[in-house]
C-alpha cells in the first residue's frame, strides 16, 4: 500500500491533527519532508499524518504546528524503544526539544 493510502485509511478519513471529518479533502502530510534526510523510511506511514486543508496548510506554514507534529513523531520513535541514534536518523538528522 503506498504512502497516501495507508495515511488515510489509518485515519479513517479524519484529520489526525483536529479531528474534523477530511476524507475528501484531506491530504497526507510527510511529517520529516522528504528533502530532510532523503531515506527511503520518510515514506513510512508512520512518518504521515491525514490532515484536512487548513490543517495541512498550518504544517508547512506555521513553525509551532509543524513542531508540533515533529515532537509528536519524535516521542512515537522513542516509544518504540528505538535509541537517540536511530530517532535522530529517522527524524531527517535532528532531534526537537
Amino acid at each position: 500500500m503506498n504512502f497516501q493510502r495507508a495515511v488515510k485509511k489509518r485515519a479513517n478519513g479524519y484529520c489526525e491533527a483536529c479531528g474534523i471529518w477530511a476524507k475528501d479533502g484531506g491530504q497526507a502530510h510527510h511529517i520529516v519532508f522528504k528533502g530532510m534526510g532523503g531515506s527511503k523510511l520518510l515514506d513510512d506511514p508512520i512518518n504521515g499524518k491525514w490532515l484536512c486543508p487548513e490543517c495541512h496548510y498550518k504544517a508547512h506554514n506555521k513553525r509551532e504546528f509543524d513542531l508540533r507534529l515533529k515532537k509528536e513523531l519524535q516521542e512515537k520513535y522513542f516509544s518504540m524503544g528505538l535509541d537517540e541514534n536511530e530517532v535522530r536518523r529517522k527524524m531527517g538528522g535532528k532531534l526537537y526539544g
